[in-house]
This record gives structure tokens, C-alpha cells and sequence, in this order.
């Protein structure tokens, strides 16, 4: 009897664990190795098991990164933590499942979507009758739409500021229509293209909860891709070319951590005399005067910045500018220390002799045929810049209202990583990263990211019994 037990307890065992996240996740792995046509329509046709996972965790992501609505039948047994989400972004799965995909589920179509649309006629009969969209408390209406409408308000002021909101792009387009932003003097104007803007930016936001930072990696290819059209907008502001970004997303994107002034941005090619001449005057405190050539050559955005940070220099005495000193000045040192260190990278997998200390540092093998990767070169970019501010404040504490948001964040996770190397625990930072943390005067601390959480909008039965499942 008890080995009989045994073996009915190891096969229960062993089938809990084929039907776990790990063992479902495993085998998507399997499938997009293997397979050429790499659509859902084509897992569906071949594992329609694994198929109808994959599309009850992709409505699960979308709850938690984008608000949508819920599958009435979601189970508890996805865990969706962070570490699993990142998970999924690895092994390409929204590559192939997006979880920002329209055709997922009708966003109106879940529990309670009908009592909003009786609400929201009532509302557009109201401002029929008396041109407004303002309900008064006494007004002679059903006595639950004034609260509604109150609601309404205080939805889509929360929308505006990049805060969740639970209404659908087509509940907030026919707010619009009827005229509820224009009546009311806190609510910005939304057009269209304003709704789909905040929708992104709230994922930005969760992403940024959940992982710590707003280096979206290219695991999340509808996100990354908003983000790269961000800063094309953003380099062509700077270039004079349009003035296609409203200053108030740009601002909202800095505060945010969006670091606009590195990764794949650049202003204008890289002049390699002109980048000479600035990293010798960067070094040079008594130098207050550029060569003739890098005053002529570059964009009128390049000869501007030019001429700012020269009366900057010249009033300080040095180089060491902080935002508190003059941001656009700060903000232009960033981007060419940046152009600096992708330039030096790129020489130093020709010239090893010359670029030892950069591959020290990084702890990437500048031998290999892949150099050094682009997190290496963020690393040493963001370190500079701590060195920076240490040098003139004499600490590493950043206040959480630094105008650097980005560099504010990285900070918080390097604290992070040498807290999980004090636990022994996976870290990824190296000992000499480390030992230059330390110099610093950096001390490692727990970071508690936000816990995933799912929207309260539940689709409705019928949706999730016939569309997903």
C-alpha cells in the first residue's frame, strides 16, 4: 500500500508539474526554437493546450502593465511577479503574444460595462438638453448620475497626470466627444492622440514599478518602440527640425527616469574633432576658450550649447556642472560623455593597449568578437555621472527630487544588487563595480518594487469563455 501511495503521489507530482507556469513556460520555449512559423495561430493548431495558457497569461499582463480588464476564469497559479514577467519578456513571448494587442478582448466588454454605457447616454442627453456636461447636485436627473459624473472627473484627472485609469480608450473617447474635458477648467484639452500617449506612458510607469528603472529592454517590443519614438521626437526638437513633442511630455518623460540624452539618441553625428576638443576642454579648467573649428563646425543646436556651457565654465571656474548649476548645460556634459565613451569602446576592440581600464572596469573581454555590451556602457556612463555629483557635494545621497531622475534610479539599484551580494544572493554586479561603489561611499539597501497588481475590471463570462479560452 504505501509504495502503491508513492507512486500515485509522484505521478500527481509529476503532473502538477507539466501544468506549472515553469513547465508551460518551458515548453513555449521549446515550441519558438523549434518552430519556423512562429504565430499564436500556429501554436494553436499544434498545442492547443499550451495555446490557451499563453493567451490567459498574455490578458494577465495586459491587467497588470496596461489595466486592462481581467479574465473572469484567471487562476492564481501564474504568480505573475515581477520575476516571472521578466521571465516571459526573455524567453520572447510577447514577442509573439503582445499583450497590448487590440485583438486580445473588446476593452468595454467585461463586468459592469453596461451600467457605465446607461450612465454615460444619461449624461449625453444632459448636456443635449442643457450644453453642459456639469451635473448640479439639485439637478432633476436620476440621483446616481451626479456621483457618477464626479467620478468621471476624478478619473480622468488621475488619467492625465499618468495615474491608472480604469476606463477604455473608448470610454475616454467619448467622454471627450461629448465635451467633459472642456467643461471643466483642471482638465486638459485630451485630443486622441493624447489618450494613446498617457495609455503608454501608465505602462512606462508600471514597467518602471515592477523592475526598478525605465530601461526597457527589447523583450517588450511595443513599449521599447514607443520609447525610441519618444526620443526621435526628442532629438528632433533639439535639431530645430519640428517641434513635434509638447514640452510638457518631454518634462513628464525626464521625471519619469526616461534618460532622452543617451542609449540611441544623438543630436548629430559625431564629429570626431569636435569630441576631441570637448573632452580636453571637460578636462581642462583653465582652457575657457574652443578651437575656431568646433566654435564653426555642427548644428545650431551643437554651436548654442557650445557658447552656454563656455559662460558656465567661465563662472564656476570648472567643469563639474550639476543641474542646480544650470540644467541644459548639465544635460548637454551628459550626452557628450556618453557620444565619448561609445566612441572609446568602439576604438578600444582595435586598440586593447589603449582601453585596458575601460575593460577592467565593465569586466567585459574586449578580445571577443562582441565587445563590449551596451548595459556595460550604461554602467560606466551612470558611475560618472555619480562621481560627479559626489565630487561637488561631497556624498552619494541623491535626493528622490533630483532633476537626474534616471541617474537617481540606477542608484537605487545598484543598492539594490550590493544588498542581494551582502545575502549571497544572484546580484550581477561585479567586484570591481562594487569596489568603486564603495570608494564612493555607497552602501547597499533593500529595494521593494511595487507587487504586481491586477485591474478591477473583469471581463465578462461569455468574452472569456468563447474568445480566450
Amino acid at each position: 500500500n504505501d509504495e502503491f501511495n508513492d507512486s500515485v503521489d509522484n505521478s500527481v507530482n509529476s503532473e502538477m508539474s507539466a501544468t506549472s507556469f515553469s513547465g508551460y513556460l518551458r515548453d513555449f520555449t521549446n515550441w519558438y526554437r523549434s518552430s519556423n512559423c512562429r504565430s499564436p495561430t500556429s501554436l494553436g493548431s499544434t498545442n492547443p493546450s499550451l495555446y490557451s495558457w499563453c493567451r490567459k497569461i498574455c490578458h494577465e499582463v495586459a491587467s497588470i502593465l496596461c489595466g486592462a480588464p481581467t479574465p473572469i476564469a484567471t487562476t492564481n497559479e501564474a504568480k505573475l511577479n515581477p520575476e516571472n514577467i521578466r521571465r516571459l519578456s526573455v524567453s520572447k513571448f510577447f514577442c509573439v503574444f503582445p499583450y497590448d494587442e487590440a485583438a486580445l478582448a473588446c476593452e468595454d466588454d467585461y463586468i459592469g460595462s453596461g451600467d457605465w454605457i446607461t450612465s454615460y447616454k444619461a449624461l449625453e442627453k444632459f448636456s443635449i438638453k442643457f450644453g453642459t456636461t456639469k451635473v448640479p447636485p439639485n439637478a432633476e436627473v436620476d440621483c446616481d448620475l451626479s456621483a457618477w459624473t464626479n467620478e468621471m472627473h476624478r478619473t480622468l484627472s488621475n488619467f492625465a497626470k499618468g495615474d491608472l485609469c480604469e476606463l477604455s480608450f473608448q470610454q475616454i473617447e467619448k467622454l471627450i466627444l461629448i465635451g467633459f474635458c472642456t467643461d471643466r477648467a483642471d482638465l486638459p484639452n485630451l485630443s486622441r492622440s493624447d489618450v494613446i500617449w498617457l495609455k503608454r506612458f501608465f505602462e512606462l510607469r508600471r514597467y518602471k514599478d515592477l523592475f526598478g528603472d525605465c530601461h526597457v529592454t527589447s523583450d517588450f517590443p511595443g513599449l521599447v518602440e514607443w520609447i525610441q519614438q519618444q526620443k526621435k521626437l526628442f532629438k528632433m526638437k533639439l535639431g530645430g527640425e519640428h517641434d513635434f513633442m509638447k514640452n510638457s511630455r518631454f518634462n513628464v518623460l525626464i521625471r519619469s527616469g526616461v534618460d532622452l540624452y543617451i542609449e540611441n539618441f544623438s543630436s548629430s553625428p559625431i564629429i570626431v574633432e569636435n569630441l576631441n576638443n570637448i573632452e580636453t576642454w571637460l578636462s581642462s579648467p583653465n582652457i575657457l576658450e574652443f578651437p575656431e573649428t568646433t566654435r564653426a563646425s555642427g548644428d545650431e543646436y551643437e554651436r548654442k550649447s557650445l557658447a552656454h556651457f563656455a559662460s558656465v565654465k567661465k563662472k564656476l571656474g570648472h567643469c563639474l556642472v550639476l543641474p542646480y548649476d544650470d540644467e541644459e548645460v548639465y544635460w548637454w556634459i551628459v550626452h557628450k560623455r556618453w557620444q565619448s565613451i561609445q566612441r572609446q569602446a568602439n576604438n578600444g576592440i582595435r586598440k586593447q593597449q589603449s582601453f585596458h581600464v575601460f575593460s577592467y572596469i565593465t569586466g567585459n573581454d574586449l578580445s571577443s568578437d562582441e565587445g563590449i555590451n551596451q548595459s556595460s556602457l550604461l554602467w560606466s556612463c551612470y558611475c560618472e555621472r555619480l562621481m560627479l555629483f559626489e565630487a561637488r557635494m561631497g556624498h552619494t545621497d541623491i535626493p528622490i527630487n533630483y532633476v537626474d531622475k534616471p541617474l537617481f534610479l540606477w542608484l537605487r539599484m545598484q543598492q539594490h544588487a550590493m544588498h542581494l551580494f551582502s545575502m549571497n544572493k544572484p546580484s550581477g554586479i561585479s567586484s570591481i563595480q562594487l569596489k568603486l561603489l564603495l570608494a564612493l561611499g555607497v552602501r547597499g539597501s533593500e529595494l521593494k518594487l511595487m507587487p504586481p497588481r491586477l485591474s478591477s475590471r473583469v471581463l465578462s463570462a461569455s468574452v472569456s469563455q468563447t474568445n480566450i479560452f
